[in-house]
């Protein structure tokens, strides 16, 4: 028994070491995220001609209202486009968003991932030379009246890859969204800001962002093969010394999941995609660091960015074992039964206070009101504990379907834009 108690410490110290240097690493980073965002020098940005990208998938409830949004953009209406590019459709997406003023584009060939739809389009429309910039978002999406004009000067500013402010459309909706939006704002703040404050770099994030036909020119197209198209791509953005520029006036409102199952479903395929994001670019990534033009911040920082999934295993591995060991010590009269509760009972209780402190800080920092985030702050232990079973399961999982997620947005932007402030 005193052998097992003596492994069972060793297991307890090596998982408490590397879970901790790695919350510390991205505890120190996040701090920079309390601070303003780094400005952009000014420029007009109003030349740049834009292709406004939606790929959508039975989104019938909500299209009309994101084509609207999109075409009330207030940037030169000669400068951009809005395409709809519905894909394995079995409701009336198309006929809604051609009614609402876009214009379609059905990708051609099997499609199994958003990655796939716009590495068809993104090619089909770069051969007719038209556009200096594509921008993409969700379905389901409002876009603030200025995002155009913010991402423009960006762009117009030396930028070639450009990421927007993901806001959720629904924090107060129900336990889950309100969760999901505490993860978002954290990302934006606390991931993003932070990262651009210290010269690295932004995230893609799913919807709301930017990129120019140099910069498909650099990256060789659109060419992502995991299920999260866009963390992939900022990975390769590392590699081909692409930054991505942080642009918070920017706004996108984004629905958010309002139920477990749904939630549950989204984080395993994004989970799965870090896992094969690990196998796709790691070497790479690891490769670059030294060269000309790279930034080894960047680099590094993307790697263990997708190794997340596996310290939030070893993390709580250290929190089992730690249990283990206290039944051991026990039974082997090492540590006597109080002792072994008390530690037990702090141990919860730091589990429970490490997320709920940092949906807190996640809240405060993106001056959300008690009402709008208390749900959130206080469903986002379960939101961040039930991640680790996903974490686990998506080891075993090599593929993962690529689930259709059900929106039902009923605010125009103008309320939305009401609500924030």
């Amino acid at each position: 028994m005193k052998i097992l108690f003596t492994v069972l410490s060793v297991a307890e110290g090596a998982a408490l070491l590397l879970s901790g240097l790695y919350a510390l690493y991205l505890g120190i980073i996040a701090l920079a995220g309390l601070f303003p965002a780094k400005k952009l020098k000014p420029a007009d940005g109003k030349r740049i001609r834009f292709a406004i990208l939606v790929p959508a998938r039975n989104e019938e409830s909500v299209i009309a209202g994101t084509v609207k949004s999109l075409l009330a953009q207030e940037y030169p209406r000669e400068l951009f486009d809005v395409y709809v590019l519905p894909n394995n459709c079995r409701d009336a997406t198309e006929e809604k968003a051609r009614e609402a003023g876009a214009l379609i584009l059905s990708p051609e060939g099997k499609i199994t991932s958003k990655g796939d739809v716009l590495r068809i389009v993104v090619d089909a429309l770069r051969k007719e030379k038209k556009y200096d910039a594509f921008a993409v978002f969700d379905a389901d999406n409002r876009a603030s009246p200025g995002f155009l004009r913010a991402i423009a000067g960006a762009l117009d500013a030396g930028y070639e890859v450009v990421q927007g402010f993901r806001e959720s459309s629904n924090p107060t909706a129900t336990f889950t969204s309100a969760s999901c939006s505490v993860y978002y704002w954290m990302d934006n703040y606390f991931y993003s800001q932070a990262r651009w404050n210290l010269g690295g770099s932004a995230l893609i994030n799913g919807t709301g962002f930017a990129f120019t036909e140099k910069a498909m020119e650099k990256s060789g197209g659109w060419n992502t093969v995991t299920l999260v198209e866009d963390i992939e791509y900022s990975g390769r953005c590392a590699i081909n010394g692409l930054p991505i520029a942080w642009v918070p006036d920017a706004i996108t409102y984004d629905e958010q999941p309002e139920n477990f199952v749904t939630a549950w479903k989204q984080r395993m395929r994004w989970t799965v995609g870090m896992y094969q994001c690990i196998k796709a670019l790691n070497g790479k990534l690891f490769s670059s660091v030294g060269k000309a033009g790279r930034s080894a911040f960047m680099l590094i920082d993307m790697v263990l960015f997708y190794a997340f999934p596996i310290f939030g295993i070893i993390g709580t591995a250290a929190f089992v074992t730690s249990i283990a060991r206290n039944i051991v010590g026990v039974a082997a009269g090492i540590i006597p039964w109080y002792i072994a509760l008390l530690r037990g009972i702090c141990g919860l209780a730091g589990m429970w206070l490490g997320p709920t402190l940092l949906a807190l800080a996640a809240s405060i920092r993106a001056k959300k009101g008690f009402r709008t985030s208390v749900k959130g702050i206080f469903g986002f232990f379960v939101f961040v504990m039930s991640w680790v079973p996903i974490a686990v399961l998506a080891l075993f999982r090599k593929d993962q379907k690529w689930d259709e997620i059900s929106h039902r947005i009923e605010k125009d932007v103008d309320s939305l834009v009401n609500d924030r402030q």
